[in-house]
């Protein structure tokens, strides 16, 4: 099947394409775009000369694989420049069609801060997105699981996508010395790159850091696990060093 085949039911008028007789067609329409394009760093020219239709099949998915939800708005952005060069109508088709297919609790904090002061997006659908991403990544895990699982089919901003690097959470401490709490949430094969022995020596593996605990969760069908790393003294450092050999066990997985 070509592209041009699907996008041809996802453009009929709505009262067409909502119809009994035609929505298994639309549905396998959708599922079809999203699985061609579901890795967004491959075809870029392509996605940029898709139709508004093919857009939203493409990120309303759940599969979709990218290193970040970062990567998720930016390439919205640039679409959106590209098809809707003149503000105004950039604005209204993100407002009123695309804004809310981004996940933005999923961003980082950095680029929720540009989403701010993005001229592209009405200024209080920008402030209320960045609100709502900062109220849910201040819920506790158990709490973010129970908003993602009560998330209908129209609107998944609480949905974790299939994203290449797992989300790390930090929390500091400044008495009774320089520390911080690192959370990571990863794949047990991820987990199992961290320490390719099988064994974890506290303060000895990495050289400035041990393990707190360990425990199995569930995640649909993904099993992972949550470990608390404790970081002591040049606790910055030390997040550094996890993190860089954090992104290239990744890596190593994503690219498998």
């Amino acid at each position: 099947m070509t592209t041009e085949s699907p996008l041809l039911f996802l453009e009929l008028p709505s009262s067409v394409s909502m119809a009994s007789a035609v929505q298994p067609l639309t549905d396998a329409a959708k599922e079809f775009l999203a699985n061609k394009y579901r890795d967004l760093s491959k075809s870029q020219d392509e996605l940029t000369n898709l139709p508004l239709a093919g857009i939203e099949a493409i990120l309303s998915s759940d599969i979709l694989q990218v290193a970040s939800e970062d990567a998720v708005y930016d390439f919205l952005l640039k679409w959106a420049r590209a098809q809707y060069p003149k503000l105004e109508e950039r604005r209204e088709i993100l407002g009123s069609r695309l804004g809310r297919l981004v996940r933005f609790p999923y961003m980082t904090c950095r680029k929720l801060r540009k989403v701010l002061t993005c001229n592209d997006l009405d200024n209080e659908i920008s402030t209320k997105a960045v609100l709502e991403a900062l109220f849910f990544k201040a819920e506790t895990p158990h709490r973010q699981r129970a908003l993602a699982s009560e998330e209908s089919a129209v609107s998944r901003r609480f949905v974790e996508r299939a994203y290449k690097y797992r989300p790390v959470k930090v929390v500091e401490f400044e008495l009774p010395h320089p520390q911080c709490i690192v959370y990571l949430d990863l794949k047990r094969e991820e987990c199992a790159n961290l320490f390719p022995s099988g064994r974890v020596y506290p303060g000895v593996s990495l050289g400035w850091a041990g393990i707190l605990s360990l425990s199995p969760l569930q995640y649909g069908s993904a099993e992972s696990v949550s470990l608390l790393w404790p970081l002591f003294g040049d606790a910055r450092e030390g997040l550094c060093h996890l993190h860089s050999r954090l992104r290239v066990c990744c890596q190593d997985e994503a690219s498998r």
